[in-house]
């Protein structure tokens, strides 16, 4: 690109033969003064600026290119050029005045009238647009590839993950079926039998729940498009407390909220009455019972995503333990009798079926975080 470097420099920028010389260089060339007006430009830079139309020569270079006076950093290459430095850049954009943005590769440097006069600079620059935006489309389209695996990945993963639950928990409730099915037919005594059609019909609804809890992880997994809305934590928040008041007054719980730092985000609703619901009565079902429930709910905005925690003094978990396993299917880490192990389970579904995260820090007996991170 800059073969012709020393050939320019010992031309004569007044003599003819070099003017006709410059014009036939096959490279966008221009010679400018010390006021940044062309002295000559080859033919190559008005076809590469779009140039054909207008007679440059004695023009200043900022009355062609206006938009370059909003380029401070070009600006100062330049003069610092007129004071006698060398300044190449491999790959630049260059904002166009019409919108457009060309991508240049240049060279400037100065050539001189006099022995250490400089007598203005040389311009070389060229036009690499269709490369950059091949480059750009490429990059795009690994970007998108890699995503594309990643969400495969996932989607693997919650596949063998969903086909093990099925398995074991379907497998559990038809073994048992089976047995007291058995059980019932060899039997003679009604009241065994009472008793057997009581643990059928048990085992039975617990059968049903599964395929419940399965079902509403399958849907909420395939369904990421689901509309959103712009939810306001607050009111999410007084509906939640409303609709469990007897059991946080059962309790004495005491609830602090602040969601000053971050009001609202948008989300499906349901979803977001869902993790309320699950959270706050996650905090109520492993309370302490040594101490009073205080839970705290709040939100904030860290690295430009909304931050939602739900903070209790409860029973803790041992995350050392538990870490792993603490958000699979029914799963418990205290003897409840209530306890499914579904809650953490559909929300965490829910929360990384719209890109978002859940975090969770816990020490055993003094209570537990969780943070919702939403999606930006």
């Amino acid at each position: 690109m800059y073969s012709f470097d020393d050939k320019i420099k010992n031309f004569d920028f007044e003599d003819e033969s070099f003017i006709s010389f410059l014009k036939r260089i096959p490279a966008a060339v221009a010679v400018l003064d010390t006021q940044i007006r062309y002295i000559a430009v080859s033919d190559r830079w008005i076809s590469d600026y779009g140039l054909e139309n207008q007679d440059i020569i004695g023009k200043c270079h900022y009355e062609i290119f206006p938009e370059i006076l909003d380029m401070p950093e070009w600006l100062a290459y330049h003069q610092s050029s007129l004071k006698g430095a060398v300044h190449q850049v491999d790959e630049d954009s260059f904002p166009r005045a019409d919108g457009r943005l060309q991508w240049i590769r240049w060279k400037i440097y100065p050539w001189y009238s006099k022995p250490q006069q400089v007598g203005g600079m040389i311009f070389y620059t060229e036009v690499i647009t269709e490369q950059k935006e091949k480059q750009l489309s490429l990059e795009k389209a690994n970007k998108e590839l890699s995503s594309a695996l990643e969400e495969l990945q996932h989607k693997n993963q919650q596949l063998e993950e969903f086909a093990y639950i099925t398995a074991h928990n379907l497998r559990s409730s038809t073994t048992n079926l089976a047995a007291l099915t058995k059980l019932y037919g060899v039997t003679e005594e009604s009241r065994v039998k009472e008793n057997v059609i009581h643990q059928i019909s048990t085992s039975t609804q617990t059968l049903i729940n599964t395929l419940d809890d399965l079902q509403e992880s399958l849907v909420i997994q395939t369904h990421t498009d689901i509309p959103k809305d712009l939810i306001r934590f607050e009111e999410v928040c007084v509906a939640t407390v409303e609709q469990m008041e007897a059991l946080l007054e059962e309790c004495q719980a005491h609830i602090e909220t602040d969601f000053s730092q971050a009001a609202t985000v948008s989300f499906p609703k349901s979803y977001m009455e869902s993790i309320f619901t699950n959270l706050v009565s996650n905090a109520i079902k492993y309370r302490s019972p040594e101490r009073i429930l205080h839970l705290k709910i709040g939100s904030y905005l860290k690295n430009n995503r909304v931050h939602l925690y739900f903070q209790d003094n409860g029973l803790g978990i041992d995350l050392i333990k538990h870490q792993k396993k603490l958000f699979k299917m029914g799963r418990t880490f205290h003897r409840k009798k209530d306890a499914r192990g579904i809650g953490l389970f559909l929300i965490k579904s829910q929360i990384e079926a719209l890109k978002g995260d859940i975090e969770v820090a816990s020490e055993v007996n003094k209570g537990t975080t969780f943070t919702v991170i939403f999606n930006k």
